[in-house]
C-alpha cells in the first residue's frame, strides 16, 4: 500500500486511527466516518451500492 498516494479506509475509528499513524504522509479517506458501529457503516454501504452512488 505505500506505492498509492491516498487510502480509503472503510472501518471504524480505531482502525483508522492505527491506519494514520502506519501510513503516516499519506491521503487518509474516511468515507464511513461519523456512522457510529459497524451496522450503521453496513447499512450505508448496502445503500450505496443500491443506488449506485459513491459514500
Amino acid at each position: 500500500m505505500t506505492k498509492y498516494d491516498e487510502i480509503v479506509v472503510v472501518a471504524g475509528s480505531n482502525y483508522v486511527n492505527i491506519v494514520k499513524k502506519v501510513f503516516a504522509g499519506k491521503k487518509i479517506l474516511t468515507p464511513l466516518k461519523g456512522l457510529g458501529g459497524m451496522g450503521p457503516m453496513i447499512s450505508a454501504m448496502k445503500k450505496a451500492i443500491r443506488e449506485g452512488r459513491e459514500l
